[in-house]
């Protein structure tokens, strides 16, 4: 029988994702259509269309260009840690991840109390990582079936 803590650390590197850019680009193009055909005076609708702008640039950088967690280890221990932009941190997996072959959604909590969000898509780590990540997440039982 498979054992979680029996294999070696499972380090999640992420690379670009561009389902996530074609994602994000595609709301914010959706959204930008809609507020263009608001019956909303011209100000109204440029100053939404200047804001949805900005929100979309800070999600762009945000999410694709500077994420947050750049590496993410689940050791055989079961803790987590975390590569942020200020170096290594201990982490825990909050109950309200969510984990399936296509994305991950780990939600985690630093030990500073700051709470961080990873996602892991599947054009961006290879299928065995994301397998295992899989495997392991509901080995542990973090996960309901």
């Amino acid at each position: 029988m498979w054992s979680p803590g029996s294999s070696a650390p499972l380090r999640i590197e992420p690379r670009r994702s561009w389902l996530l850019a074609a994602a994000l680009a595609g709301v914010y193009t959706a959204a930008a259509a809609v507020l263009t055909g608001l019956p909303w005076p011209f100000w109204a609708r440029l100053l939404s269309l200047g804001l949805l702008a900005v929100h979309g640039g800070w999600n762009l950088r945000r999410h694709w260009l500077k994420p947050l967690v750049r590496v993410a280890v689940w050791g055989t221990d079961g803790g987590w840690r975390l590569r942020l932009e200020g170096g290594w941190q201990s982490a825990r997996a909050e109950p309200h991840s969510w984990v399936s072959r296509g994305l991950a959604i780990l939600h985690f909590r630093l030990e500073s109390g700051r709470r961080v969000t990873f996602l892991v898509l599947p054009d961006a780590v290879p299928a065995a990582v994301r397998r295992r990540l899989v495997l392991r997440w509901r080995a542990t039982g973090a996960v309901e079936q």
